[in-house]
């Protein structure tokens, strides 16, 4: 409640007592109210925990090198098996070659000349190949150490557990492969390391972008500023903003539209040891029904004219400024003898009838103006800011000019008639229940004396409209 008082953006998640988590947000009406979505979120929530999960609590050690070979991120299960990891990490993540050099002066491939074992693990390395070793590790206790090449560059090494069970080490790209939108790994020089096709696809990069080494985020946005997706609005100053955020090591969620429509929801969360993971979503379907949802609830699905519902709205808010002196009138119109055209011409007839009164209504009000369909053949109008009583019978006349205006629906000409009935504010009142009411009076009498007639509340400003 405290969030909607506010009359704010807001978003936040709710889990229930069967464990689905729903994400909650809202969104106020720029006349009133509120709309506010629901959605399953436990699968997105559950992916993401499991990459985090591998990453942190991964079952064994696990340190990932980028394209350039220089160690982005390792947890602290492989440190705790590298001999004097203290050393190794006196100044920060080493290189693959400070790597391997250490680990060979420490015995971990053996005894053999070291300057041909180091050379000879990272030819191969550099080659792509897989490498593997055991280390035994106390009594009765086995790691086996896998280095395997990635498609996108790099390498991954995983210290494994092999003494029960044998695991295999590819479970990072398995994850990152299979994860329901795109991911990107990027390094402390927001260099891109990991990635899986589906941010390729909804980014629509090409594969050339990837072929020699994974770009770094800058000159991924500069790709994006030079075929257009920023606009022509200072795309330099957009990409430095992302560059700052990016820089500033905090959670962040922003969405951008891509120029195909679609718009993508991206999360960045910041890794251990410098860096950042990426999350990309397609959310332009949840956005289309978060529209269509405040479409459906105040405006009229027939005739795209605001319902009764945004129009009781809309004039308890036109009431308050005419408490503060703004004249106002309120114009009920009911169309002449409408039922006879569902009769005779059918319930399709007449609402291809009512869908063009309706498109020639919004084109006949002002800015200021609310029409409204109420349903069946019963309209509203709301008419702000009239400096008197000659400003709503010039109205009143082109709306019935404008219905008058002969119809012609699959090959028919229909011509129609109708009745207007007008009450002011603050002249015959301030409240809600009391303009409507006097409204109505108005045209009840004017359905007592005939077609086109204009009654206000109260008098009669023409017998009849001719």
């Amino acid at each position: 409640m405290a969030l909607v008082a506010q009359r704010q953006p807001h978003r936040y998640e709710r889990q229930l007592s069967d464990g689905r988590i729903i994400e909650v947000r809202g969104r106020p009406l720029r006349d009133g109210g509120f709309v506010t979505t629901y959605f399953d979120v436990t699968e997105k929530r559950q992916s993401n925990t499991q990459f985090n999960a591998l990453i942190n609590g991964f079952p064994g050690g696990i340190a990932v090198f980028d394209v350039g070979y220089k160690m982005t991120f390792c947890n602290d299960t492989l440190k705790s098996r590298i001999p004097k990891s203290e050393e190794l990490f006196a100044n920060g993540l080493p290189t693959m070659e400070q790597y391997i050099w250490h680990n060979a002066r420490q015995g971990t491939y053996g005894q053999s000349n070291l300057s041909q074992t180091v050379a000879h693990r990272v030819r191969s390395i550099r080659n792509g190949r897989v490498l593997k070793h055991e280390l035994k590790i106390g009594e009765n206790h086995y790691v086996e150490v896998t280095v395997i090449p990635l498609k996108n560059g790099g390498i991954v090494e995983t210290h494994v557990d092999v003494s029960n069970n044998r695991l295999r080490s590819n479970q990072l790209e398995a994850v990152v492969d299979n994860f329901p939108g795109g991911l990107a790994l990027f390094d402390a020089q927001m260099k891109l390391v990991l990635h899986n096709d589906q941010y390729k696809s909804l980014w629509n990069y090409p594969a050339e972008l990837f072929e020699n080494q994974n770009p770094t985020l800058q000159e991924l946005l500069m790709f994006n500023a030079q075929r257009g997706d920023f606009g022509e609005d200072a795309p330099e100053k957009r990409i430095k903003e992302r560059l700052d955020i990016a820089r500033s090591d905090e959670p962040h969620t922003f969405t951008q539209e891509r120029p195909d429509g679609r718009t993508l929801e991206i999360s960045s969360s910041p890794v251990d040891g410098g860096g950042f993971v990426t999350t990309y979503y397609d959310i332009s379907e949840r956005l289309a029904l978060e529209q269509s949802t405040v479409q459906m609830a105040h405006y009229s699905a027939l005739t795209g004219l605001p319902n009764r519902t945004l129009f009781q709205d809309r004039l308890n808010i036109a009431l308050a400024q005419a408490e503060r002196g703004t004249n106002v009138a309120v114009h009920h119109v009911d169309i002449h003898n409408f039922s006879r055209i569902n009769d005779t011409a059918g319930q399709q007839t007449a609402d291809k009838i009512l869908k063009i009164l309706g498109s020639r209504m919004m084109e006949t009000r002002r800015e200021t103006d609310t029409f409204a369909h109420l349903g069946g053949d019963e309209f509203a109008v709301i008419q702000i800011g009239i400096d008197d009583i000659g400003g709503a019978e010039i109205l009143a006349r082109r709306v019935l000019r404008t219905i008058r205006e002969p119809i012609e629906v699959d090959g028919m000409i229909f011509e129609l008639d109708a009745y207007i009935g007008i009450s002011l504010a603050p002249q015959n009142g301030t409240f809600f229940d009391e303009i409507q009411t006097k409204s109505s009076s108005a045209l009840f009498n004017a359905k007592q004396v005939g077609p086109g007639m204009i009654m206000f509340y109260h008098s009669c400003v023409n017998r009849a409209f001719v």
